[in-house]
């Protein structure tokens, strides 16, 4: 028999590129055509292999080394591809990372971030990416720095000790104060060589430097002499005057320096300074109440930075409840309302005492939402505020009513007697985002909002709308429990639901069923389906499901 090499790969290549040129002929690709793709000369069929590849996940480690060979494709859009394919394969494809690592310095900015996103994703040693990330921040392409920043702040505490060495490095110890200003107590074990930067790094280093030292306020009281030390350089003093406050330890004669701004020209400065000098001084009453009289008044300025920053410094404060609220009674009357945002936020902060001040708010028509909103994250708390928000439900504009809604799921069980009745006609009546909203909220005040049961199991079998069934399901599961007889109750429209069109209510299908556990045994085969589905996750959850019911996969 005569078997010709050449005509039968050449051979192979056709087949898979008919595979992936849509044509009628051909099923879904095998593995295995996706592979003989690769060495297609059209470039859109070579990309849709490569993606098939790529969504295999960890089925696709067969790919890895041809994969790798793409990367040196001369094409930027298939080297991009081939590199975020290998990304999605994971750890099956670790061989990839030295030439991933090649890729980024890559021409392309695509083709960089593209690497730069595999690397962790492919990398079994998670220390060696952090310290090869570390080595990133030091470049001059700002793309890859900024992602090799996020990358690094995933990280979290594990890449302290990389940053910490990269603080020695001039290019990248900017960057590195920026990530280690974010992580904040985490980072504390590179507070020294923070301190260290403060004698003789560029300026913009240092102000970095000394906010990161701020972030982490035990762990710099050590350092408190060399940032006292930055008071008198005017780059440096509002920095240094924060990073103080935020450790509440300040030495007497530091205090004078701090003093001496209060008042001046600088607002934001003067505004920090009488912060820090409160936060040191906790027990000096006089002083705090001045210093929160005088925050308070700063709310209403027409600076919105001056507002930011008073707003900030009444809630680090953390003054009384009552001394804050009657000193924004003084100085807040007929403020306009675009600039109350901040004092909003103040009185967010404290918590109960401030509930009666929010919920007064909510007439003023530029604040409902954000108020409506706070309150709803106030949780039950905030029970008192449910008639208003109940009332906000008819408010013209139909993201106050939607913002209202949720509050009211917020607040939770404390909200259900006075808003169930409203939130079932909201759910029957309403329009476009109301019926979600309004499932929403009803499920999360659970057993306390029983009576919805059969306004939510009428609109779960007749609503158009399969993601609203879905949500109907889920809530009726809150209130009722996950019992067989709620399972008898959901099951039909979950498992219609594994059908879906779109993959976020397939996903939400298999999840729900999961969580029914043994009971959803019927809904076995749509799930098995579920199992092929071209979203992964879809297959991850509906995998996930099975397992919880206890069938094979």
């Amino acid at each position: 028999m005569n078997f010709n090499i050449p005509r039968f790969l050449a051979s192979t290549a056709f087949a898979a590129a008919l595979a992936f040129s849509g044509s009628a002929l051909a099923d879904a690709p095998t593995t295995e055509q996706s592979i003989a793709a690769l060495s297609s000369t059209d470039e859109l069929v070579l990309m849709k292999a490569i993606d098939q590849l790529g969504a295999l996940r960890d089925g696709g480690a067969a790919a890895v080394e041809p994969l790798i060979e793409k990367l040196k494709s001369p094409s930027a859009a298939v080297r991009a591809h081939a590199a975020h394919a290998l990304g999605q394969i994971g750890s099956a494809a670790a061989p990839a990372v030295d030439s991933l690592v090649k890729l980024v310095g890559d021409p392309d900015p695509l083709v960089r971030r593209q690497a730069i996103s595999a690397i962790p994703a492919t990398h079994p040693d998670r220390q060696k990416v952090i310290g090869l990330f570390v080595k990133l921040l030091g470049g001059s392409d700002d793309a890859v720095r900024l992602r090799a920043m996020q990358t690094i702040t995933i990280a979290g505490k594990q890449a302290v000790p990389g940053l910490t060495e990269a603080l020695k490095n001039e290019k990248a110890a900017f960057w590195a104060c920026l990530i280690l200003r974010d992580m904040g107590p985490e980072a504390a074990d590179a507070a020294p060589a923070l301190t260290a930067l403060l004698a003789d790094a560029p300026i913009e280093t240092r102000r970095e430097a000394i906010l990161a030292l701020a972030g982490m306020p035990e762990a710099a009281e050590p350092s408190i002499p060399a940032i006292a030390k930055c008071l008198d350089e005017d780059y440096l003093q509002l920095a240094a005057t924060f990073a103080l406050g935020r450790i509440a330890k300040i030495p007497a004669d530091d205090q004078a320096k701090i003093l001496a701004n209060v008042g001046g020209k600088d607002q934001v400065l003067s505004l920090v300074s009488e912060w820090a000098l409160a936060r040191a001084n906790p027990d000096n009453q006089e002083m705090q109440k001045q210093v929160v009289t005088r925050l308070a008044v700063a709310l209403a300025n027409e600076d919105p930075w001056v507002r930011s920053t008073a707003a900030k410094a009444l809630i680090a404060l953390q003054a009384q409840p009552e001394l804050v609220i009657a000193e924004l009674h003084k100085s807040l009357p007929g403020a306009d309302a675009s600039i109350l945002g901040e004092a909003i936020e103040v009185l967010a902060s404290l918590g109960p005492p401030a509930i009666p001040h929010l919920t007064a708010a909510l007439k003023n028509e530029q604040l409902q939402q954000p108020v409506a909103a706070i309150l709803g994250d106030m949780g039950e708390g905030a029970a008192p505020a449910v008639p208003d928000l109940v009332a906000l439900i008819d408010n013209e504009n139909p993201r106050t009513a939607n913002v209202a809604i949720l509050a009211l799921g917020g607040i939770g069980p404390a909200a259900a007697k006075g808003s169930v009745q409203r939130l079932i006609q909201a759910l029957q009546e309403g329009e476009g985002a109301t019926p979600h909203d309004a499932a929403l909220s009803l499920g999360k005040m659970g057993p306390a909002a029983a009576e919805a049961e059969p306004a939510l199991l009428k609109v779960m079998s007749s609503s158009d709308d399969i993601s609203l069934r879905v949500l109907c399901a889920w809530s009726e599961m809150k209130i009722s429990g996950k019992s067989d007889e709620t399972a008898a109750k959901v099951l039909p429209e979950l498992t219609a639901a594994c059908k879906a069109e779109h993959p976020v209510s397939r996903k939400g299908a298999a999840e729900l069923l999961g969580q029914l556990g043994p009971a959803a045994k019927s809904a076995t085969p749509a799930l098995q389906s579920l199992l092929k589905d071209q979203d992964q996750a879809v297959r991850d959850s509906a995998a996930q499901a099975l397992e919880a019911i206890g069938q094979d996969k």
